[in-house]
């Protein structure tokens, strides 16, 4: 069997074939010989998803050989930085033997030459700590890898009959995923650097004037020879390197260093379908959902995530996405990926929760289906407060002697919901028509038992919250006061109720 291709990534951008790191498409040509694509088949996939290949070959692939790159200019700089210092450290008993041996009459020269290399030391550290961007490299590097090399143990060829139309679109799927993923990385480092990025700023004078008590304090005793008459003791040159304290801190000492937290480095490792899943990060993703109110993710005995648990994983994911029903594809994919937009909302300071509606408050009243038995009644937390805060501005609107009538927002654990083909997402409500009575449901718009009015006031409540909501209604009287649009084709769906849809901001 020929041997596996390797991207070379090892030594941290040490891949110098010829001129420079490997391109986007070499790079591609190898993930395609690694899960044992044919030639045949690679000239097929190539001719039909080459701008996907070519996307993917530069935002991920490139950009791992560049954070390599960068790596390695960053431990260079710490290289050339500890050199120089242990240079200065050995080179200072050779100096201070050899003023012993001089006298007084190079004193001033040397500490005024000491005086310049104590201040550039003092200098270049101070440069380092500023601009020490490592962790913040690698962490990118390690995460773009950690992607590519999931992607290839789930294309790996064991049992796997040869690529087909339907393998290929799917693999394209993936490569499109990981190529969205890189984008987020990248946007996360981006925003790290702007975020902790400035010049140096060198205190010239104060630096001098350190070094120069620094270098006085060496060189002390030499310039002042003993009398004739009088033995005075000359300290050593070990002696004297005893009192030398180089104050300015080594490149790599982060004890007084603040941090930089990039977003989502609470996990360590992606958890989910196809992630790492380390047990300190699953349980860690884990509490957070049930914290959040998706309290059906667990944890199996090994302590890997269970189905529930990826179920409450995708369905975040389709809220954060706006997403009406929760379908499988390359953003929700049941993965927290570290850095990717599902970590960021999820430890953010204000994600989605979710939670059950009161059955009755100011307003509005939660009616029970047939159908769903009261299993009905769960929603994200901009739904919720949708209703309940459209029912304060209802209430307010006729005094208290009307409410509008709620039914079928989700299910429990979100997901299918009857016969909707979305209510499964937290983000939508539909509203009951009411009768000149006050009594909820059995009408359409074009009974002549239908309160208009109450409906206005209903819609009205709605357009006044403060985030985005969609309203389907059918009324063409209230489509013209641009309180609710109609359903497209002149279907008659929502003649008979109103529909709300919620929309979750993007942060």
């Amino acid at each position: 069997m020929d041997p596996v291709p390797s991207y070379r990534f090892v030594k941290y951008g040490q891949v110098r074939p010829k001129r420079g790191r490997l391109s986007g498409p070499e790079a591609y040509r190898i993930l395609l010989d690694r899960i044992r694509m044919s030639p045949e088949e690679q000239t097929v996939f190539k001719a039909k998803y080459r701008n996907v290949l070519e996307q993917f070959g530069t935002h991920l692939l490139d950009n791992i050989y560049w954070y390599n790159r960068k790596i390695d200019i960053e431990r260079n700089y710490q290289i050339l930085y500890l050199a120089f210092s242990f240079g200065v450290l050995l080179l200072l008993p050779i100096i201070v033997g050899h003023l012993e041996l001089r006298g007084s009459s190079w004193v001033v020269e040397l500490s005024a030459v000491l005086t310049g290399v104590f201040a550039l030391h003092s200098g270049i550290a101070e440069w380092l700590e500023k601009r020490n961007r490592i962790g913040t490299f690698w962490m990118a590097s390690s995460s773009l890898k950690t992607r590519l090399y999931s992607l290839e143990d789930r294309w790996k060829p064991q049992g796997r009959t040869p690529f087909d139309q339907d393998s290929m679109a799917e693999l394209a799927a993936d490569l499109e995923a990981a190529t969205r993923f890189a984008f987020q990385i990248q946007q996360a480092e981006q925003q790290v650097f702007f975020d902790s990025f400035s010049y140096p700023k060198f205190d010239l004078l104060g630096s001098v004037l350190k070094t120069r008590r620094q270098v006085r304090s060496l060189l002390g005793n030499v310039a002042a020879p003993a009398s004739d008459h009088q033995h005075v003791h000359a300290p050593t040159p070990q002696e004297r390197l005893e009192t030398l304290t180089l104050q300015a801190p080594l490149a790599n000492d982060s004890t007084e260093k603040p941090t930089v937290t990039p977003p989502a480095t609470l996990l360590t490792g992606s958890v989910g379908v196809g992630g790492v899943n380390n047990l300190p990060d699953a349980a860690k993703v884990k509490d957070r959902l049930v914290a959040l109110g998706f309290d059906w993710a667990e944890l199996d005995a090994d302590g890997q995530p269970a189905d529930g648990m990826i179920d409450a994983i995708k369905l975040f994911q389709s809220i954060i996405w706006n997403r009406v029903k929760v379908i499988s594809d390359t953003l929700v994919d049941g993965r927290i990926d570290v850095l990717g937009q599902t970590a960021n909302r999820l430890f953010s300071d204000n994600p989605p929760k979710w939670s059950s509606l009161p059955e009755s408050g100011p307003g509005y009243r939660y009616k029970v289906s047939k159908a769903s038995n009261g299993d009905d009644r769960w929603g994200t937390n901009y739904l919720i407060s949708a209703i309940t805060e459209a029912g304060q501005h209802f209430h307010a609107a006729n005094g208290g002697t009307k409410v509008f009538h709620v039914h079928e927002l989700a299910s429990k654990r979100g997901g299918k919901n009857g016969s909707h083909k979305t209510h499964q997402t937290g983000l939508d409500v539909d509203v009951r028509l009411t009768k000149l009575n006050g009594v909820p449901g059995g009408i359409t718009y074009h009974s002549d038992q239908y309160d208009q009015e109450a409906t206005r006031q209903t819609l009205q409540a709605f357009k006044q919250l403060p985030f985005k909501t969609y309203c389907i209604f059918n009324d063409p009287v209230l489509i013209a006061e641009e309180l609710c649009v109609g359903d497209k084709d002149g279907a008659t769906w929502h003649d008979n109720h109103i529909h709300i849809r919620v929309h979750v901001p993007q942060e």
